[in-house]
């Protein structure tokens, strides 16, 4: 098991665009674990993937989103939990049939539901990734 998830403050690298870095700081504080930013990258994704990569820093993902060489911190880490984010992929019924074979293809990268599904798919949550 990766050493960094037990150093506390805890090393986190989040892109300030990033949509889950407001929501897994929040989860930090909330849980009263210390943390600092590794990494402030700004779009310099070499960067940051080599971060999590070399298991300097770690950073929360939707499930299943883990970089190759990357996992799931387990719960007994002590992280905190993180809240669901559901995706969806829209698609008109009257839509060109390359997008709507794009679209399938998509779905079936990322083991989602056909895009005409009555109800969209939705991702199992989100994790906090490091190097395994």
């Amino acid at each position: 098991m990766a050493a960094k998830i037990w150093r506390r403050p805890l090393p986190v690298s989040f892109y300030k665009s990033c949509i889950f870095r407001q929501t897994g700081i929040a989860a930090l504080d909330a849980a009263g674990l210390s943390w600092e930013q590794t990494l402030d990258p700004e779009g310099f994704c070499h960067a940051h993937t080599a971060f999590i990569s070399a298991d300097i820093a770690v950073v929360c993902c939707l499930r299943g989103a883990q970089q190759a060489d990357s996992g799931e911190v387990p719960a007994k880490a002590g992280l905190p939990e993180l809240p669901e984010y559901g995706i969806f992929q829209y698609v008109r019924d009257d839509t060109n049939p390359m997008v709507a074979e794009l679209a399938t293809m998509i779905c079936a990268a990322y083991g989602g539901a056909p895009p005409r599904a009555k109800r969209p798919p939705r991702a199992k949550g989100r994790t906090w990734e490091k190097t395994i």
